[in-house]
């Protein structure tokens, strides 16, 4: 049995590895972001039992995003955690305005849950995330069409559903474990642009398409906190780093 479960635990490092080598080395500037907090959730004895905090950051070739979340007590037979979380954006976009790279913010906010029983797959914990965010943008930098000054209105909605696989047994004695995600995210962006504060339907963009998403990441608990990385790929790589607290004590 101590042989499966190393040999086991050697593969799920294995396949984690390979996935963040890979979705670095592929990594295009293709002015992608996920727009919600990165989840950093892999299995513990202490995972989903109680309210949790979040804060994370991600870092993309042409923007950064921080935020927040708050995942509350399950609900419903412990079958259902549900998450509110916030985040701010800023960078350079070429596809926000009609002139080219320009520099933005961005405020997110959105809600979901986890659902806790999912059969387990294998030797590993399997947990269903789904997510909605809607994320207002702003422009930073002074935009001229046709001689007159314009304002862009730009909004981004994204309803996620994702797939969290994580091992059973730790990957090392100090308890760091790791976990895999696989998603898809529907999203919808809209843009308006205010040429002398009137509507220009010539620019305005309102555009949906359907991205799969992929995710590898690593945790360490340490008494109430986990610490964790976590690469995430959808048409880019990004890189998160975040800390999460736990009200109930290892």
């Amino acid at each position: 049995m101590f042989h499966s479960a190393l040999k086991s635990n050697r593969s799920w490092a294995a396949l984690i590895k390979s996935f963040l080598l890979s979705a670095m080395v592929t990594s295009t500037a293709a002015n992608a972001d996920t727009l919600g907090v990165v989840d950093g959730q892999a299995y513990g004895p202490d995972q989903f039992r109680e309210f949790s905090l979040d804060i994370a950051g991600r870092l993309h070739a042409d923007s950064q995003r921080i935020g927040v979340r708050a995942t509350l007590r399950p609900i419903f037979n412990n079958s259902v955690a549900p998450f509110f979380e916030t985040s701010s954006s800023q960078g350079d976009l070429d596809n926000l305005t009609p002139v080219g790279t320009v520099k933005f913010g961005g405020e997110n906010r959105g809600a979901g849950f986890y659902y806790l029983n999912i059969p387990d797959w294998r030797d590993a914990r399997a947990i269903l995330k789904v997510s909605y965010t809607d994320e207002e943008n702003n422009v930073d930098s002074t935009i001229t069409v046709a001689g007159q000054q314009a304002i862009v209105d730009y909004n981004q909605r994204t309803l996620f559903a994702s797939l969290l696989l994580s091992p059973k047994e730790a990957l090392l004695d100090n308890g760091l474990n790791g976990y895999l995600a696989l998603g898809l995210g529907h999203y919808r962006k809209r843009r308006v642009v205010f040429v002398d504060q009137v509507p220009e339907p010539r620019l305005a963009r309102d555009e949906s398409s359907i991205q799969p998403y992929l995710a590898a990441g690593v945790v360490l608990p340490y008494e109430r906190y986990h610490f964790y990385a976590v690469v995430e790929f959808q048409q880019e790589a990004s890189l998160s780093l975040g800390i999460r607290w736990n009200r109930v004590k290892k």
